[in-house]
């Protein structure tokens, strides 16, 4: 609580993701046929001390798809 966070995730096409319930960014800027390799930062700062719920939907528009390479909480300098 206090510090600005987000969740870095790499994604086919479009994304969705929600914390505690709150909608906190949508994916689906750029290039279609780029987005697979362009990192995305969903902000984290409506997470609050103790037990949070994070759900994100991929939505794949062409071949395999989903959330690939990890999913990260990052921390702002």
């Amino acid at each position: 609580v206090g510090k600005e966070r987000y969740l870095w995730f790499l994604c086919d096409e479009e994304a969705m993701v929600w914390v505690n319930g709150a909608l906190v960014r949508t994916r689906e800027e750029g290039a279609t046929i780029l987005r697979w390799n362009a990192p995305a930062l969903a902000p984290l700062n409506t997470c609050t001390a103790g037990k949070n719920t994070i759900v994100i939907r991929v939505r794949n528009l062409a071949l395999a798809g989903g959330l690939w390479n990890g999913v990260r909480i990052v921390e702002a300098k």
